[in-house]
């Protein structure tokens, strides 16, 4: 059979791309394992002639087991789990689905590498600093011949272009990768793929799927992989959430990989015989009991509240409201209402603000210590403000006796021994530590293996307090605790000695070094900013050079594309190592080994949950032996369940946890919460319907036929375009714009979101932002802007159909009787009293938006970009104020006065002056008084307006006109 056959074959096809994706990026043992999934083997051959000469260093391979293969390459941990899926999806356009922790980041980070090939362009897009930090510092140590890039507001246009043509991974900016897609800027043809990081912010997103969009109509057959680890924030929305996920990305399938999946258990399992997992459940004394219950009674009553104060909401919310969780964690309710703050109502917005205050009271007392909740609570009960806002339930009798039972804790803590439970707890736990510790030091391993030790707490507060703890004792830090207590009330109070839980110099907190964590990080952008920069001046040499060979017309050498002879190349000296952009001090934290003769107590280090790089970077210098859980955290524990299992060193994981306890609920709730999404997801994938074609075609925009009876010729119909804040992509107008067939020209307009020609300015708002540009006074200088500037503007409000929901009890412009929505229909109703020349619009949905579009364009010429972006917003400030010192005149250097209010607000009465246009006019030297503006000519109004020739005739025009009519 020859080769032209066996191309027929899919599988044949399938593994010939999978082997040179592979070969590319160095990754040989997921190449193999591919070949065995085809059910592909090779077949050893005899070496030819040509081919004795050289060593066959991998000749068969097909018969090696994977630590068979050659050490020359370079080595990376890839877990079973996480081969598997790679393997299963090379081919797709796939949405990975994993659990929380469960290393989403490792496996993108893998697929980057993969990709990390000069060959093909891969944009990744969706991912913030930390992100960028985090896979650009792996790709740099797995790859150094094709170096990542990042494209954002630094780079210019210019560099831009040349760092597309160059390959490899480009991350870049949503913002940036839409305006090059738009104005064609980036070379369509050679981009492979696109990555995008946390898929599930696409559910309340439009930027990124208009991107996807723009890829899949310009190149359909460029593949798109899609990564999330939020599977309840994908299920949030309720059924149908999923299918509406995939049409967004573009992808062809789903691929889901929770916790309790049989690849990640077998690898997460398959050593516990010398990792061990210790869960040390702790008894929450009764006085600390006497505080916890009636907060969270006092946090339920309001929670009822609050469901009763918000009509209109769904069963679903009902029966999480009613929940026994509903005391322990947010509901979404809640979550619901915050997101909607600028139309609530006075109640439902005391009710918000308790309820976060109850639940802080509730962790300080559980996390930190009795004394810090207490002081929180008196403040709440001192504060008058914060009692005038409160909704009632600091004057109950359950808040009495949360005063009454912190008091007591507060006062006898050091007498009665009521510390922290825990802490005795941790105590133990150290103690036993150190005898290991001492064991192998009197053994002499104690260099070969360092006990080092890893606590992780709830926040950077508890790190704090627990390395006082540990620096100075239980009994020292609670009487020093509360002797501060006590000097606030002055009163006496007995301080008590204790020694210390651990050597003090052997504990430090995170915070140390996050400076020098934050210098290496910028430092590593820089470096590679420069890098590409002069990558991207080098490429434009080479490509000028081979321009001018072309039209001199010689034939081009060897050496015009780089390619150097054998003699050139073995007497050249061995390429320089690629230099770390970090710096070797990049840790300040001394994890040494103890001294010889001398014992000292193995290092701990204190991180505080949710850094998830900064736990995985500690993680791999630190290589802790044992790793203590004093808060509960799903997302922690499985980043170091991920870290045991890839890295060959033995650990003992211990978790601190109260019994019956609202921490205990917390954790319990994750796990069901994210099995119940799992659940979900797993329905919707069953019945999930994907299209064989995109259906990424636009329609054709509507033209008006014009009349040929005069003999003219038919002119050739121009496409409409319009031009649109870069800021209003963040919403689904422009996408709905673009499938109308309209163009879109995306710009930073000063005045106004959407130009639709020379002389219709557009400024769009949503309820919430009208509202709140309405109290701050934003809209009024907007549209005096666009009346300045436009000969119609429009303010275009849209309310979508999440607005007509009860839920907030319409807002204000829906019959809403509160007083901030009385005062929000009177701002409205002056605004449109004072411009009466302004249009409203108002539109249920992004598609009738589009078509008012339509029919405001008719007979409109397309809107020059060059002119909307001479139009500068005027800086209205207060007459009282001080001039910047970029508005003063440079030519004489005396001090700019201040203007008279009171003809400052006449002035305003004229035709054709906005506050703008008046105070340039008082602050210029042109004119000194009203008289000389009355008696002015137009080209003197014309330069004391500030070259604004519109409003300067219009002022001239009305200064000079006659009193009676001709």
């Amino acid at each position: 059979m020859d080769l032209i056959a066996l191309t027929e074959f899919p599988c044949f096809r399938a593994f010939i791309h999978a082997f040179l994706a592979v070969i590319h990026s160095h990754h040989l043992l997921v190449c193999f394992q591919a070949m065995s999934a085809l059910n592909i083997t090779v077949k050893e051959e005899p070496p030819s002639s040509e081919d004795e000469a050289a060593p066959d260093e991998y000749a068969g391979f097909s018969n090696l087991d994977d630590s068979d293969i050659p050490s020359t390459k370079p080595k990376t941990d890839v877990l079973q789990f996480e081969n598997n899926l790679m393997v299963d999806t090379m081919h797709d356009d796939v949405l990975i689905i994993s659990g929380r922790g469960l290393g989403y980041e490792r496996l993108f980070a893998l697929h980057l590498q993969l990709y990390s090939d000069r060959k093909m362009l891969v944009l990744v897009i969706n991912t913030n600093q930390n992100d960028e930090h985090y896979f650009l510092k792996k790709l740099s140590e797995v790859n150094a011949n094709c170096q990542p890039k990042i494209l954002n507001s630094d780079v210019s246009t210019k560099d831009r272009e040349d760092i597309y043509l160059q390959g490899g991974v480009v991350f870049v900016t949503s913002r940036i990768l839409m305006v090059d897609l738009l104005t064609e800027r980036i070379p369509v043809e050679s981009v492979s793929g696109i990555m995008v990081y946390r898929a599930h912010t696409l559910m309340t997103s439009f930027q990124e799927s208009f991107i996807l969009r723009l890829l899949r109509e310009k190149k359909p057959g460029v593949f798109v992989k899609a990564f999330s680890d939020c599977p309840a924030a994908i299920v949030a929305g309720g059924i149908g959430q999923l299918q509406r996920l995939v049409d967004k990305l573009y992808v062809r399938r789903v691929r889901v990989l929770p916790r309790f999946d049989v690849d990640v258990k077998t690898d997460f399992d398959r050593e516990l015989s010398y990792q061990q997992l210790v869960e040390i459940r702790v008894d929450l004394p009764t006085p600390y009991r006497k505080v916890v219950s009636p907060l969270v009674d006092i946090i339920r009553t309001c929670v009822r509240e609050l469901k009763q104060a918000s009509p209109g909401v769904t069963s679903s919310m009902a029966e999480e409201s009613a929940s026994p969780y509903s005391g322990v964690i947010p509901s979404a309710l809640e979550i619901e209402l915050k997101q909607k703050s600028l139309m609530l109502t006075e109640k439902q917005q005391r009710l918000l603000k308790d309820l976060s205050q109850l639940r802080g009271i509730m962790e300080q007392v559980e996390h930190l210590d009795p004394i810090s909740a207490f002081r929180a609570f008196k403040a709440i009960r001192n504060n008058k403000d914060l009692l005038a806002t409160n909704s009632g339930w600091v004057f109950t009798r359950t808040a009495a006796k949360i005063h009454t039972a912190l008091e007591d804790v507060s006062h006898n803590m050091s007498k009665s021994s009521l510390y922290p439970a825990k802490w005795g707890a941790l105590a133990s736990i150290l103690d036993e530590i150190r005898r290991i510790a001492e064991r192998r030091f009197a053994e002499g391993s104690a260099k070969e293996k360092p006990s080092n030790i890893l606590i992780l707490c709830a926040s950077g507060e508890a790190c704090k307090l627990l390395a006082d703890v540990l620096k100075f004792g239980i009994e020292s830090y609670g009487s020093e605790l509360e002797k501060q207590l006590a000097d606030e009330e002055e009163r006496d109070c007995e301080i008590k000695d204790s020694t210390p839980l651990w050597e003090p110099h052997r504990v430090a907190t995170f915070g140390l070094d996050y400076q020098q964590h934050k210098k290496n990080r910028e430092g590593l952008m820089s470096d590679l900013v420069k890098d590409q920069k002069k990558e991207a001046k080098e490429g434009r040499k080479r490509r000028a050079k081979a321009e001018t060979v072309a039209s001199k017309g010689r034939q081009t050498s060897l050496s015009d594309f780089g390619v150097v002879s054998k003699k050139q190349k073995a007497g050249n000296a061995e390429p320089k190592a690629a230099e770390p952009s970090t710096s070797k001090k990049g840790n300040s934290l001394d994890i040494s080994d103890p001294t010889e003769g001398i014992y000292e107590d193995p290092q701990i280090l204190l991180i505080p949950h949710g850094e998830r790089y900064n736990l995985q970077n500690q993680l791999q210098s630190l290589k802790p032996e044992f790793v203590l859980f004093y808060n509960m955290d799903l997302v922690s524990l499985r980043i170091v369940e991920t870290f045991r299992a890839v890295e060959d060193c033995p650990s003992t994981v211990y978790t601190f946890m109260y019994k019956e306890s609202t921490e205990e609920d917390r954790y319990y709730h994750a796990l069901r919460r994210e099995q119940l999404a799992f659940e979900q997801i797993l329905r919707e994938q069953m019945v999930l319907l994907i299209p064989r074609e995109w259906n990424v075609d636009r329609e054709q925009p509507p033209i008006i036929q014009k009349s040929t009876r005069d003999g003219r010729a038919i002119e050739q119909p121009e496409n409409p375009s319009v031009i649109v804040d870069m800021r209003e992509f963040n919403s689904e107008l422009p996408t709905v714009l673009y499938k109308k067939g309209i163009d879109l020209v995306p710009s930073t307009v000063e005045v106004g979101d959407y130009i639709l020609s020379d002389d219709i300015a557009v400024e769009r708002k949503a309820l919430d932002d009208l509202t709140q540009s309405l109290h701050s006074g934003r809209v009024f200088k907007q549209v005096q802007q666009m009346l300045s500037n436009y000969k119609h503007a429009v303010l275009l409000i849209e309310s979508r159909d999440k607005f007509r929901m009860k839920m907030v009890n319409g807002g204000p412009f829906q019959g809403e009787l509160s007083r901030r929505c009385r005062e929000t229909r009177s701002l409205f109703t002056i605004l449109v009293r004072s411009n009466p020349k302004l249009h409203c619009l108002w539109s249920m949905d992004p598609r009738n938006t589009a078509e008012l579009f339509e029919e405001l364009k008719m007979n409109q010429a397309n809107p020059n970009l060059e002119k909307a972006l001479a139009i500068k917003w005027d800086n209205e400030g207060n007459p009282d104020e001080e001039p910047s010192s970029s508005s003063t005149s440079q030519e004489d250097g005396k001090k700019a006065k201040k203007v008279n209010p009171v003809l400052h607000r006449q002035l305003l009465h004229l035709p054709g002056l906005t506050g703008g246009d008046v105070d340039k006019i008082m602050r210029s030297n042109i004119v000194k008084n009203v008289f000389e503006v009355a008696t002015a000519t137009e080209e003197k109004l014309i330069k004391a307006v500030g070259q604004n020739e519109p409003q300067a005739k219009a002022l001239h025009s009305f200064l000079t006109m006659d009193f009676r009519y001709s």
